[in-house]
């Protein structure tokens, strides 16, 4: 026969501790996942809306639709909590001098909506691609929207234009 001791009083409570500070941790993560999550889907949607306050003000430059220039600039930017420019970095460009210069002209006048309230931090840092593309077939304008270059809007027009957001970090370190 074995002898088996019950737990004393001191143990139950001491793995009562134990399992109520797991729970507390567990409910911690869960909480700042939560929080993370809303951030997230929160940045989605300003993201959305600063994607149209670009689409809102890009235009092709006549002189290169003209000549049939194409080409994409691509901007890191950074914005404080109203939306205000604080910086911008040409760090990739392809196309004509009228193409950069248009882009450029795009960053200064886009008007980005404040950060979301449930963002935590003072600045947002994102990349903005700025594309400006002729189709010229319908099977280029398939492939541009095919491969996301381009929406179905803009292929109407005949000239797509079309800026697109990607947050970068949340602060600009």
């Amino acid at each position: 026969m074995r002898n088996v001791q019950s737990p004393t009083p001191h143990g139950q409570s001491g793995s009562l501790k134990a399992s109520l500070a797991s729970l507390a941790l567990i409910g911690t993560f869960a909480f700042a996942g939560a929080a993370q999550a809303d951030q997230d889907i929160s940045l989605k949607s300003w993201a959305k809306q600063a994607d149209q306050s670009v689409d809102d003000v890009m235009r092709y430059p006549s002189f290169a639709m003209k000549r049939g220039y194409s080409g994409r600039s691509v901007f890191h930017v950074t914005v404080d909590r109203e939306g205000n420019v604080l910086e911008s970095e040409l760090v990739d460009s392809t196309g004509d001098v009228s193409l950069r210069s248009a882009a450029s002209r795009v960053v200064k006048r886009a008007e980005f909506p404040a950060l979301p309230a449930s963002y935590d931090e003072d600045q947002l840092r994102f990349s903005l691609r700025l594309n400006y593309i002729i189709a010229g077939s319908p099977a280029k304008a398939r492939a541009l929207m095919r491969d996301a270059e381009v929406r179905s809007e803009e292929i109407s027009s005949g000239t797509p234009v079309a800026g697109r957001i990607s947050i970068l970090s949340a602060s600009a370190d």
